[in-house]
């Protein structure tokens, strides 16, 4: 991802100008600038998180997405990889490298992080409308929580701050206890936004981020580390 030269006036117009619609907000790809401002020397992701810190109360406004159709779908189950479609998944032999590695994880159990029980969850409620899709769902009967994951691949180069953004805007816009109910879980279930990056991501990179932490704390943001060994991690 090719680093930007802006002021941090210019950035900062870019961020006012997208806060209005909240719904799309985490979609721009100026969350995803690396480097600094030219003026203040403050790296882009810095800039924007205090900017997403000062402007709560517009992600509150997200509205939640009332879905008629189940957020289950069976079909699923006919998509996951073999054994010969894993091995060109993990070499990155495939389109879509992402979308594979989540459907591979179907039906595994994690520690830390319990049973993958979908991936690609639809939020929308017609074909045309723009809601996006959960990457992965996890249930942990040990702790009654269902996590809505947010996943990006080893490689991914996006933004710790940008996979906050997006699974909490889903977080708000899935209605849970309809999403409870299609997926036969207790009623009581706790439903979380969670992500799950690779230990080697540019996203982990910036885990010790104090603005991040803070937006983490304050949004309820799980965040789940893969390690070397395909294990699952709390980080």
């Amino acid at each position: 991802m090719s680093k930007r030269v802006h002021s941090k006036a210019y950035f900062l117009n870019l961020l006012q100008n997208q806060i209005s619609n909240i719904d799309d907000f985490y979609t721009q790809s100026f969350l995803n600038y690396r480097g600094v401002a030219s003026d203040t020397k403050e790296s882009y992701e810095d800039i924007a998180t205090r900017f997403v810190l000062e402007n709560l109360s517009a992600f509150e406004s997200i509205k939640v997405v009332n879905r008629e159709a189940s957020y289950k779908a069976d079909s699923h189950e006919l998509l996951i990889p073999d054994d010969s479609k894993r091995n060109e998944i993990k070499s990155g032999n495939v389109q879509r490298q992402e979308e594979w590695l989540a459907k591979s994880m179907y039906g595994k159990n994690y520690e830390n992080l319990g049973k993958i029980i979908d991936f690609q969850v639809p939020i929308n409620n017609i074909s045309n409308d723009k809601a996006g899709k959960i990457d992965l769902i996890a249930y942990s009967e040990r702790d009654n929580v269902l996590y809505l994951l947010e996943f990006k691949k080893p490689d991914s180069k996006e933004t710790l701050l940008r996979c906050i953004l997006e699974v909490y805007t889903y977080y708000r816009q899935i209605c849970r206890t309809k999403l409870l109910k299609d997926f036969s879980l207790p009623e009581n279930c706790q439903v979380l936004p969670a992500v799950l990056i690779y230990k080697q991501s540019y996203a982990a990179s910036k885990l010790n981020n104090p603005l991040l932490q803070e937006l983490r704390k304050i949004l309820g943001i799980r965040i789940f580390l893969i390690n070397e060994a395909d294990k699952v991690e709390k980080a």
